[in-house]
């Protein structure tokens, strides 16, 4: 197997299109289908444990198992939301920093991010969410939003994620920022963050105003600089 891990470029937009459906589809967030009505997840995927209160059960329905109403699905990606505009948006916006792992040519995971902007994007409010952190005196100007990190739920558990993390967090940290904010489900994240930021626990921020989901902050003056160019060189 040759590994390949890249910046991301215009270039690379129909990659991410199509891995971008495939990651989110899988396991933790079973982003497959939904409910064209009240938005509820559905999937023919095996549901982990931990999932299970996020998504439904594809089987012989006929009224949504949450809104009651005939049940009519949509792929949730485009439909929901369109990650060919939401990967073209994040290419272009001011600091952003992404890489892509390759494997003969395909791709099979990504991380990326960019400096906190004050306009709305495809998948954050950020105009409701910058008076919540100027209020907790995070500097928007000063803040590296860790937008997007997936890889393929087949190569999950193999050190990916981490490697693809670290990259990007990395180099946000040589730009400069003062705070790294970032808004997940997922605990494997949250303990590759921890884990590069000295093992310090995040601060917890708020409630996203929209997705309900909570938004982390580490202070960069907390990242363990060692640890990210040996996970980046692959000695850990």
């Amino acid at each position: 197997m040759i590994l390949f891990i890249k910046p991301i470029s215009l270039d690379d937009i129909k990659s991410l299109e199509d891995v971008y459906k495939e990651v989110f589809s899988g396991f933790p967030w079973y982003e497959d289908f939904a409910c064209k009505k009240c938005k509820s997840l559905y999937t023919n995927k095996t549901i982990q444990e931990e999932s299970k209160e996020r998504v439904f059960k594809l089987g012989n329905l006929e009224n949504c198992l949450k809104c009651n109403f005939p049940l009519e699905l949509v792929s949730y990606y485009p439909e929901i939301i369109d990650q060919r505009k939401l990967i073209r948006e994040a290419c272009i916006m001011q600091g952003f920093v992404g890489y892509l792992a390759l494997r003969e040519n395909r791709a099979m995971g990504f991380s990326w991010g960019f400096s906190v902007p004050s306009t709305r994007t495809e998948s954050v409010n950020f105009p409701e969410v910058i008076p919540k952190l100027t209020s907790l005196k995070i500097m928007p100007c000063q803040a590296f939003y860790g937008a997007e990190t997936g890889i393929i739920e087949a190569d999950q558990g193999k050190g990916l994620g981490k490697l693809l993390v670290s990259q990007r967090t990395l180099k946000a940290f040589q730009m400069g920022y003062r705070t790294f904010v970032n808004r997940t489900i997922n605990p494997r994240m949250r303990k590759i963050l921890g884990d590069l930021f000295s093992r310090k626990e995040p601060r917890l921020l708020f409630k996203d105003p929209e997705t309900g989901s909570q938004w982390f902050s580490w202070d960069f003056q907390d990242f363990n600089l060692e640890l990210a160019e040996q996970i980046t060189r692959g000695v850990k």
